[in-house]
């Protein structure tokens, strides 16, 4: 008799959480950090980061107009001396050393970052998006902590998703825009391009 009660409620657990799971709305969060380096971990500086919420099926309308963009107050010289020399050519090139100084508190910017997502999508409803995005995650886990825990532990890389699809099936890669590299406006915008341009080829291949 107890067997049979515990296999009941475990029977109506399972059902029920797959039907809370086919009513919950998720999205992605297409995103892209500039930095000093490549190691949140070794001291490397969070500089500038842009996202913007999606809903996660084609065609991936945007769920608010307004992007979320910051760049993060720094010493300019402190977080130039960080950067090697590929790093330093980049942001100067792009104009971003020159606006460190002018930009925001890197704690009132996980702020503003976490009341955005809030403002749009519940919590965990959110999966970061973004090209070789283990970098970005890193970068969010080491200085924005309130934005990071509120979304998904779920994720979507678009540039292995793209070398898969082309390694197995042929698909080709998506070919960027160079006028909106290295910035990270540019590089979310190209990500989300990235993305429909994968889920155009596979429905192509579908038939």
């Amino acid at each position: 008799m107890i067997l049979e009660i515990t296999v009941f409620a475990v029977q109506l657990f399972v059902r029920s959480e797959l039907q809370r799971r086919a009513t919950v709305a998720e999205y992605i969060v297409p995103v892209d950090v500039e930095t000093t380096g490549l190691r949140a971990d070794q001291g490397h500086l969070l500089l500038e980061i842009a996202l913007r919420i999606h809903r996660d099926t084609a065609p991936f309308a945007a769920v608010a107009d307004d992007i979320f963009h910051r760049v993060i107050r720094h010493d300019k010289q402190t977080a130039y001396e960080l950067a090697d020399d590929y790093v330093r050519q980049m942001h100067t090139d792009t104009g971003l050393w020159d606006e460190l100084e002018q930009g925001q508190p890197l704690d009132e910017v996980d702020r503003d970052l976490l009341a955005y997502l809030q403002e749009h999508i519940g919590q965990r409803e959110g999966r970061l998006t973004g090209n070789s995005l283990r970098l970005d995650m890193n970068f969010m886990e080491t200085h924005l902590p309130l934005s990071a825990a509120y979304l998904h532990y779920r994720f979507l890389d678009a540039t292995g998703m793209s070398w898969f699809l082309h390694k197995n099936f042929g698909i080709d890669y998506y070919e960027k825009d160079p006028f909106l590299a290295h910035t990270a406006d540019g590089d979310m915008r190209e990500c989300l391009n990235e993305i429909i341009h994968i889920h155009r080829r596979i429905a192509q291949l579908n038939g």
